[in-house]
């Protein structure tokens, strides 16, 4: 009779154990899926949740626990991976905004601060002065460790060594600061007139709405100030319409994780909110194609360091499928870039009047 009532247990044990397995499994592969088709992003948390998820996977197919840029890169003959193209981008960027002439800066969707301390010590002469904003907490609180402390100056140019081993930076002057603010892109928490620069490097795609972004810049720039964009967008060529965008962009519809303008809707959402267009670069072929390239090239390496942790079956799954997507996004990517079917841009604007 024991025996009998053991054996009952066993069961009801045996069956609790297998659904509740299955159940924290379904849960892992729909958290999964949900980064993966990032396209449906209904607010904020959304952004946050799709880089906490995928920063992990950056650095671990990088192999890099340092890595803490995630923008594309701007791909030179003398970049080799894309930790140098992303610091070129970040020169690139401080070169277009004029920074040498900027007291006061905004940093908009900052991640961890990577580009402030770079344009900070690049233009320190000028006493600069640079807020960080950023959603996302966790990058920011990240941040905040690497710049406050240990205080360890730096008084040459940021190089790559100094991104790759995560020097403790300190401002060189005691002048300048760098200060991390947790807000969003649409409700700037700043007086009107305050700032001589606002950048939006490879974030403003995910601001919604942009119309109120822009809005907001226009508010909190001094009048003369410079704002300055660098955004993933669509080419002319498609449509807002989903089926020719669904058509033309293929498997990037779903995993390129931007909102799809092209260039028409952003000169006319700036030019509505009172910008005036003073310079604007295509970029694309020095950001898509190259990236695309250093992982196409590179996939088996970067593949292997995926799997260099031991990990449940469930999550090593996941990793195959999230590598494959990334291969055939990359390819695609490629494809389209060199097709003209998907452009970057950098913008630069004034606030009139």
């Amino acid at each position: 009779m024991r025996l009998i009532t053991l054996l009952r247990h066993s069961n009801i044990l045996y069956y609790f154990l297998t659904n509740y397995v299955n159940y924290k499994v379904l849960i892992f592969l729909l958290k999964s899926l949900k980064s993966i088709l990032w396209l449906n992003r209904r607010n904020e948390k959304d952004i946050v949740e799709l880089y906490d998820s995928i920063t992990p996977f950056v650095q671990l197919a990088l192999d890099n626990n340092n890595y803490n840029m995630l923008n594309f890169g701007y791909w030179t003959q003398s970049t080799r991976i894309p930790l140098e193209a992303q610091i070129e981008f970040c020169r690139l960027v401080g070169e277009f905004a004029n920074l040498q002439f900027a007291k006061r800066v905004i940093d908009i969707g900052s991640g961890f601060s990577t580009p402030a301390v770079l344009w900070n010590s690049r233009y320190k002469n000028n006493l600069l002065d640079i807020i960080c904003v950023d959603i996302n907490s966790n990058q920011l609180h990240a941040a905040a460790k690497d710049i406050t402390f240990p205080f360890v100056p730096i008084t040459e140019d940021l190089s790559y060594d100094m991104v790759n081993t995560k020097v403790k930076y300190k401002p060189s002057s005691s002048n300048t600061v760098i200060s991390l603010v947790n807000a969003t892109a649409t409700i700037l928490p700043f007086a009107n007139n305050c700032v001589d620069r606002i950048i939006a490097l490879e974030s403003a795609q995910h601001f919604k709405s942009l119309s109120q972004f822009f809005r907001e810049s226009k508010r909190v720039l001094k009048p003369g100030g410079l704002i300055v964009v660098g955004i993933p967008i669509i080419g002319s060529n498609i449509s807002r319409q989903t089926l020719m965008q669904l058509a033309k962009l293929g498997i990037l519809y779903f995993t390129w994780r931007s909102e799809h303008y092209n260039l028409e809707n952003l000169k006319t959402i700036m030019h509505l909110e009172g910008f005036e267009i003073q310079e604007l670069q295509h970029i694309g072929h020095n950001v898509y194609e190259p990236c695309a390239n250093y992982y196409i090239e590179n996939r088996k390496l970067l593949k292997q360091r995926l799997n260099t942790k031991v990990l449940p079956l469930t999550k090593s799954m996941f990793i195959e499928c999230l590598e494959r997507i990334i291969y055939i996004s990359a390819l695609k990517m490629k494809d389209s870039s060199q097709k003209e079917i998907i452009d970057y841009v950098l913008i630069k604007a004034i606030s009139a009047g």
